[in-house]
């Protein structure tokens, strides 16, 4: 199925407004307010196992220290390695349940479930990255030695 979105972008598509299963597109990933991301997914709702042309779009907002979970369950949709530049998953694609969810009287899409779309298989795979600076290593092996007498609990 061929979809024509020449000249259109996020702002002239509807947002997701229904529960539903759509192909998405990540097309942007940009900073937000107080440490968070901006995820920008474009694509259609799928019915009946066919994808329809009307174009829809979805921002996913993640803050990465409390909602890491989020990213996890993108990862594994994008069947990503576990270290990874997020840049590589722009124009990935994910088959993701969408439900509509009320919060503080707003009424807005949220993920639900998210799986690899078959789109991806023309893409090469997503690269690991190159770790730049150890966080997680430095406690494996700490410079200072702990002796069990010097824990207080």
């Amino acid at each position: 199925m061929v979809i024509n979105t020449t000249g259109m972008t996020a702002n002239e598509v509807n947002i997701i407004n229904k529960n539903g299963d759509y192909l998405l597109k990540l097309i942007k990933i940009e900073p937000a307010e107080y440490g968070k991301l901006k995820l920008h997914f474009e694509g259609a709702e799928i019915v009946e196992g066919k994808v329809q042309s009307d174009i829809v779009s979805m921002i996913e907002f993640c803050d990465t220290d409390k909602q890491i979970f989020k990213i996890v369950r993108l990862r594994d949709a994008f069947k990503s390695p576990e270290l990874f530049n997020l840049d590589d998953w722009l124009n990935r694609y994910v088959v993701a349940r969408v439900e509509m969810q009320e919060y503080n009287g707003k009424t807005s899409p949220n993920f639900k479930k998210l799986q690899y779309s078959s789109h991806n298989d023309k893409l090469p795979p997503i690269p690991e990255a190159k770790q730049e600076q150890s966080v997680g290593n430095d406690m494996a092996n700490p410079s200072v030695e702990i002796t069990e007498d010097s824990i207080p609990f």
